[in-house]
């Protein structure tokens, strides 16, 4: 009994530091991408699947200025791809659907749901897992500012 509880205080420690953001890295296409948007107006929001640690992890790699508003699931208290949490997003957005991109690294989670209440949606495939789907896709960050009517570089 006492290694089971062992391994489950290990178990629950590994996962609250892998929800803090302990193990993440920042992808090296983020910033230059979050600054060439900036640098022409347009406005970020974030929706994720993740715990409410989530604004920490953005300040911790210095992200947090880049978006107008986070929508995070363990504080609305629903996840992708439940519509709900789409439609809080868009209520936050205060944005026109038609002048929305959202972009996603999931074609059930994210892609179907966004266009099936009428926003253009984004695949992120960094890997090829989803070539199956047809479905718009970059595979890197750095191409959405052509994607969007603009170069990279500001």
């Amino acid at each position: 009994m006492q290694l089971k509880q062992f391994l489950n205080n290990r178990l629950e420690q590994f996962y609250d530091r892998f929800q803090e953001g302990r193990f993440l890295e920042v992808y090296s296409d983020v910033r230059p991408t979050l600054n060439t948007l900036s640098a022409h107006g347009i406005r970020l929001g974030l929706l994720s699947n993740w715990s409410e640690h989530l604004n920490d992890i953005l300040d911790r790699f210095d992200l947090s200025n880049y978006f107008a508003f986070t929508v995070i699931s363990a504080e609305v208290g629903c996840e992708k791809p439940d519509g709900r949490i789409f439609d809080i997003t868009m209520s936050r957005a205060d944005t026109p659907y038609d002048r929305i991109l959202y972009i996603g690294d999931h074609p059930e989670e994210d892609i179907h749901p966004a266009q099936q209440i009428g926003v253009d949606a984004l695949l992120i495939d960094r890997y090829d897992k989803h070539t199956r789907y047809r479905l718009p896709s970059i595979r890197q960050l750095t191409d959405i500012p052509r994607y969007v009517g603009i170069e990279n570089g500001g």
